[in-house]
C-alpha cells in the first residue's frame, strides 16, 4: 500500500495541499491589517480643520442714560446716541456737571471726513426736531468737546436732545441724536479741594 504524499507507482513526492480554509482566514487577516494601516495614513496626512476663536462681540453704549457722582461731587451723565433712521453713527454725549457750567464730550463712530454740526434742540428724535437751544462745537473725526455756559440741572429738564447733522452743507440729514433725561434736584458740582489746617 502506497505511503500518503508518495504516487503510486514512481519514486516522486508530491507535496500535500494546504486546506483552502486555512489560506482564505490568513489572507483576509492580511488584507484587513494593510487596509487598517492605508486609512491611519490618510487620516494623518490630511490637515485637520481648525475651527476660528469666535471674535469678543461688541456691546454698543447702553439705550439708558447713566448717572454717576464723581468723588469730587461732581455729577456725569452719560447718553446714548444713534442714528434716527438708517445706518449712519452711534455714540455717547457725556455732560459733566462744573458749578455754572457744564462741560459735554459728544464721541461718534465711524468718524466722518468734514466736520459735523451739533445741537441741543427741543423735540424728540424720532420726530421733527424742535428749535436750537444750545449750539455744540462740530464734530471733527467724529469728537467734539463743548463748555456750555449753563448749569447741568438747566440743560437736563427734559424734552431735550443732542442732535448730529451730517455736515455744514447737509443740514437736513441726522446722523446720531441723543435724547436728553429729565432729572429734577440740584446737581452735585465739584468742591474745592480741601485746605490743611496745619493740626
Amino acid at each position: 500500500m502506497p505511503r500518503a504524499g508518495w504516487r503510486s507507482g514512481g519514486s516522486q513526492r508530491t507535496p500535500r495541499r494546504r486546506p483552502l480554509h486555512r489560506m482564505t482566514w490568513r489572507t483576509s487577516l492580511v488584507c484587513l491589517l494593510l487596509g487598517l494601516s492605508a486609512a491611519l495614513l490618510s487620516c494623518s496626512a490630511q490637515p485637520q480643520a481648525v475651527t476660528p476663536a469666535a471674535a469678543p462681540e461688541a456691546r454698543p453704549p447702553t439705550p439708558t442714560p447713566v448717572i454717576t457722582v464723581a468723588p469730587d461731587g461732581s455729577t456725569e451723565v452719560r447718553v446714548y446716541m444713534r442714528a434716527p433712521a438708517g445706518d449712519h453713527q452711534e455714540g455717547t454725549a457725556v455732560l459733566r456737571s462744573l458749578g455754572e457750567k457744564t462741560v459735554v464730550v459728544v464721541t461718534l463712530s465711524p468718524p466722518k471726513p468734514s466736520a459735523q454740526p451739533m445741537h441741543i434742540h427741543t423735540g424728540d428724535c424720532r420726530q421733527t426736531l424742535g428749535p436750537v437751544v444750545t449750539a455744540l462745537e462740530a464734530a471733527i473725526r467724529g469728537e467734539s468737546t463743548t463748555l456750555v455756559n449753563k448749569p447741568l440741572s438747566e440743560i437736563l429738564i427734559g424734552g431735550q436732545v443732542i442732535n448730529v447733522h451730517e455736515s455744514f452743507a447737509d443740514f437736513n440729514t441726522s446722523t446720531a441724536c441723543g435724547v436728553l433725561p429729565a432729572i429734577s434736584g440740584r446737581l452735585g458740582s465739584p468742591q474745592p479741594p480741601a485746605t490743611s489746617s496745619g493740626y
